[in-house]
């Protein structure tokens, strides 16, 4: 008798719709309990499966051709993003070569017209959940989209690249210069601290500055 009673209860618990680009999940989901990496996500995605979650990562590009594999994701009704987790050290070879490849918008909706006006390198936060695990990654489906303030720079992640090349090669003169010129954009905190240390390592002063000449870049 219980049993019959509890059940239209829980009918009615039931949250009376949902957004028009977020599908019903099969089970209520929990959420995190606040913002996540991309790069967590990408660790363990079954764990995430189902569960609504927020994150902030760099756009690489938006909408290059793909193989849907066995997945729900078509091109005819999907937007693909490629995007780095925000915590990826983008001047580092192994993490610019590894986006997460699986990122989507339904066409037409609010989010597919947020990442078509997006360029490479922006920082966005998106809202999204982990629809399907497939060929190791996670296939993502995004249903808002959001700018963020600051981000780093196709400038800075080149110097900052040759930067370090040019420092395992042992011509530290050359890669001060190259490091000096990354610190010079405006960018995240959480990167400029990374850059500092190399910085540091390369006896290059905190503000940037070419301690030879004296001069502020």
């Amino acid at each position: 008798m219980i049993a019959l009673v509890a059940a239209p209860l829980l009918c009615l618990a039931q949250p009376a719709s949902q957004p028009a680009a977020q599908p019903t999940a099969r089970h209520a989901p929990t959420s995190f309990d606040g913002p996540v990496e991309l790069s967590q996500l990408r660790r363990l995605p079954s764990r995430a499966l189902e569960i609504p979650f927020r994150a902030t990562v760099v756009v690489q590009a938006v909408d290059r051709a793909w193989d849907p594999l066995l997945t729900r994701f078509d091109g005819a009704t999907w937007l693909r993003l490629e995007a780095w987790s925000d915590d990826a050290a983008l001047w580092e070879r192994a993490s610019f070569e590894n986006p997460a490849p699986y990122l989507f918008a339904r066409r037409g909706t609010g989010a597919a017209q947020a990442l078509l006006a997006a360029s490479p390198y922006d920082r966005i936060e998106v809202e999204g959940a982990v629809r399907q695990v497939f060929a190791g990654e996670p296939w993502i489906e995004i249903w808002a989209v959001h700018r963020k303030g600051v981000a780093l720079t196709e400038a800075t992640v080149f110097h900052a690249a040759r930067a370090e090349r040019l420092e395992r090669e042992g011509n530290l003169e050359l890669a001060r210069s190259e490091i000096e010129r990354a610190l010079a954009a405006p960018m995240p905190e959480h990167h400029r601290a990374p850059l500092l240390a190399i910085a540091e390592r390369l006896e290059v002063p905190a503000d940037g500055s070419d301690s030879s000449s004296g001069s502020s870049k």
